[in-house]
């Protein structure tokens, strides 16, 4: 038996229900809102939703459903309600929902002929059978949005690849006729005076229409394609039959049963009407904001297509102006890839090269045409990197070898794609515009160093005395700082004495009289009186009026020193030399005249043993004669004073190689020099007679086996050392020493015009100069003749040369 509950339990089961009866209506009550919300979010879903079983019928549907198969197809199976289908659709998917899987498609459905994108997910019932839940979305105005799309694109990828423009109208033409079935299309071009159309693209239009208005004259009523290019906006005509517009092509019209025509003005990227897009149906037709949205689109690839072709004739006669004047440039022009190759050149490239236009574009490489192949990557690195490059200096190669100096300027041409296909060059040859530059510089240079360089005092002032330039010798010689000079006078700087007659030189300097050299005392820094030369020269203004004067100075003070001394030692030297013409070349001369004369009236009445008598007189005569006069350059040599100067040697070698150019010529001898030479400090004329004597006796005694002469250079530190070098036949070193004496002459020099004083005259100089002579030789060698000439001359005793 069952025991009786108590009150308490009975009590607590009570309470148990009334919380299981109160969570029971709080889920039925979740579940009806649940319900709503997902009523609510279906029937405010824009787009159609079904629900079906497995046996195809329709559970459920949502507003819009209903809206479009106008009314409840609860029931009905589904094929039946969304596409009037009689069988299972052959593109349904139900078998792959109902086994769970959520699927994706788009399908074009024949009842209304529109596109959807249908998504279809399994839903689950308590009961566990399966339903199918369908979200269907229209996308018609999307897919015929991508196949215009894809048309358009068909259609400008025919432009862009240049396919002919017949060709390019007609395809767009019949795409938009493809789209809107039922319709034709055409393509209207002004003419060149912008009055007349003319067809360019109809397939579909009879062409008896086509001839008949062809060549139409734009107006205010001339047709939808007339009127809408005078207005340069579109014109819809919605009934051919009625619209004034058509006044006068209606009957045309009516033959060819064209009853509507919509007509779009097409321009290019100014603005400007270049012809119309026009679109016909067969029946009275207000287009929709869609069709006139694709009529507009089609006039506007027209455009593209229209104005590319236009593009192409002006770039073409653009070409043809720009080949002639390519041709008949002067200056070389030439198309290259990055990698060197010649793609195109003109006729002044070959003249510039040398090369035939095959060569060129066959055979040669840019970069052979390059003195330094380096300089060719430099360029494309800048060209690439600035896009262009103006007046690139670089050496080029002719097809001989010859090297020229030439300006590149080139710019880069691009691929459609944007990537580099090659530069286009302007190639000018400078090489004489070079030479004469380095002449400018090199004449600067020597100007420069001749104010900068040289010992000679050099300043600019003006007629009040201020000085306005002065050389680093002006500096030096007065121990003060360039801007202490400059603005300063310079007269506190002459002898108190001598200022007078230096205003005075300089105030009778005049555009007749422009230069003046004169002598006066200056103070130097330590406060001593030194004597100076200056020749002063007056700079003239445009108008020929005084604006500066320029002045050259040198320090002359030991040549005044030197000045009382040289005129006791000239006259010794008169005394000498009228000693050596009186006693030896007067009665020498005479000597001569008697034998000339007993030769000439007695010939007759001497043998041969005495003619050759007379003949060797005259002969010693003579040689006496020359003789005297190198005693007198001897004697002048050492008695004449040294003006050291700073020299340029390969200006010294220049003379003497001109000097002796014809019997080098003559006797086939090569001359040999520096390519470079220094200056160095000596007296001009005594350098130029030194060396003058040493290539004299190489020429007089380097015998048949002479075939050159060569001059050399040493830097031994302290000494400049200029060598003279023949390979003729050399001398014995026994007899170095002894050449240089006075009247010094070897037995191989018989037979051979001298008189042993030019060795002499040579070590007379290098001792004034505080250097010395020196000869090194061996038989059937040659001979090399040293000079070394200290680099700072000075009156102490002369350092001996360290070889």
């Amino acid at each position: 038996m069952v025991p009786k509950p108590s009150y308490e339990e009975l009590e607590q089961k009570l309470r148990e229900l009334e919380a299981e009866s109160k969570r029971l209506q709080q889920a039925e009550m979740a579940l009806k809102d649940s319900q709503a919300r997902y009523r609510a979010m279906v029937e405010a879903f824009d787009g159609l939703i079904y629900v079906c079983s497995q046996d195809y019928r329709v559970e459920f549907m949502n507003t819009r459903f209903i809206e479009r198969t106008g009314y409840d197809a609860s029931g009905e199976h589904c094929y039946k309600a969304l596409h009037n289908r009689d069988a299972i659709c052959p593109w349904c998917v139900n078998h792959r929902v109902f086994k769970g899987e959520t699927v994706r498609l788009e399908v074009r459905s024949p009842k209304d002929n529109h596109w959807y994108y249908v998504i279809n997910t399994p839903i689950y019932h308590a009961d566990g059978s399966i339903y199918k839940q369908a979200m269907m979305f229209d996308i018609t105005d999307r897919k015929r949005m991508e196949k215009l799309l894809a048309g358009e694109r068909q259609i400008l990828e025919m432009v862009a690849t240049g396919q002919p423009l017949q060709a390019t109208l007609d395809a767009l033409t019949t795409f938009i006729e493809q789209l809107q079935p039922g319709t034709y299309c055409s393509v209207l071009v002004l003419d060149d005076d912008r009055k007349r159309l003319f067809h360019r693209s109809a397939p579909s239009l009879p062409d008896e229409y086509l001839q008949a208005i062809d060549g139409l004259v734009i107006g205010r009523q001339a047709g939808s394609c007339g009127t809408a290019a005078y207005r340069g906006k579109t014109v819809v005509v919605e009934n051919i039959a009625v619209d004034p517009l058509w006044a006068n092509y209606r009957d045309l019209a009516r033959r060819f049963a064209l009853h509507s025509c919509w007509s779009v003005p097409i321009f290019d990227s100014t603005g400007q009407v270049l012809g119309t897009f026009a679109l016909y149906d067969r029946q009275p037709h207000q287009p929709s904001e869609e069709e006139l949205q694709l009529i507009e689109t089609a006039a506007n690839v027209a455009g593209i297509a229209l104005e590319v072709r236009r593009s192409e004739e002006t770039r073409r006669a653009d070409e043809e102006k720009y080949r002639t004047l390519f041709e008949k440039s002067r200056d070389a022009i030439c198309v290259t890839t990055p990698e060197g190759r010649f793609i195109d050149l003109n006729q002044a490239t070959l003249e510039l090269f040398g090369y035939t236009r095959q060569e060129m574009l066959d055979e040669v490489n840019a970069t052979q045409l390059y003195v330094h192949p380096g300089y060719r990557e430099q360029f494309k690195q800048q060209i690439e990197l600035e896009g262009s490059i103006r007046d690139f200096e670089v050496k080029l190669l002719k097809k001989d070898g010859t090297e020229m100096d030439c300006l590149i300027t080139a710019t880069i041409l691009r691929s459609m794609d944007g990537g580099i296909r090659g530069y286009q060059n302007i190639i000018r040859d400078i090489t004489k515009q070079k030479q004469g530059e380095w002449a400018l510089r090199k004449s600067v240079a020597r100007y420069r160093a001749i104010v900068e360089d040289q010992t000679d005092l050099i300043c600019r002032s003006l007629a009040d005395g201020r000085l306005t330039f002065v050389n680093e010798a002006y500096c030096r010689y007065f121990g003060k700082k360039r801007e202490e000079l400059i603005g300063s006078k310079f007269f506190p700087l002459i002898y108190e004495e001598d200022r007078a007659q230096v205003q005075a030189h300089l105030a009778s300097l005049s555009p007749e009289n422009q230069a003046v050299t004169f002598e006066y005392r200056v103070i130097v820094p330590d406060g001593g009186i030194r004597w100076q030369q200056w020749t002063n020269r007056v700079i003239l203004d445009d108008q020929g009026q005084p604006l500066e004067f320029q002045s050259v100075g040198r320090d002359i003070t030991a040549q005044k020193l030197m000045e009382e001394a040289l005129i006791e030692s000239a006259e010794r030297i008169k005394l000498f030399a009228y000693s050596v013409s009186h006693d030896l070349k007067s009665p020498a001369i005479g000597i001569h005249g008697l034998i000339k004369r007993l030769y000439k009236h007695y010939a007759d009445m001497l043998d041969n043993q005495g003619k050759n008598y007379c003949l060797q007189i005259l002969n010693a005569s003579e040689q006496i004669a020359t003789l005297v006069e190198k005693i007198n350059v001897f004697i002048s040599t050492k008695e004449a004073p040294l003006n050291i100067e700073k020299v340029k040697l390969q200006e010294i070698l220049q003379i003497i190689r001109d000097e002796f150019s014809a019997q080098l010529n003559i006797r086939q001898v090569e001359w040999i020099e520096p390519a470079h030479s220094p200056d160095i400090m000596v007296d001009r004329l005594a350098i130029v007679r030194a060396l003058r004597n040493l290539v004299d006796n190489a020429l007089k005694y380097g015998g048949d086996e002479l075939t050159k002469i060569s001059i050399g250079h040493q830097d031994s530190g302290q000494f400049d050392v200029i060598s003279v070098t023949d390979d003729g036949i050399g001398l014995k070193l026994t007899d170095s020493e002894k050449i240089f004496g006075l009247f010094q002459r070897l037995e191989t020099s018989k037979g051979i015009d001298g008189t042993g004083l030019g060795l002499a005259i040579v070590k007379e100089i290098a001792e004034q100069h505080g250097g010395k002579v020196w000869m090194e030789s061996a038989p059937q060698k040659g001979t090399t003749f040293y000079l070394a000439v200290p680099k700072q001359i000075n009156n102490t005793t002369q350092t001996e040369i360290i070889r």
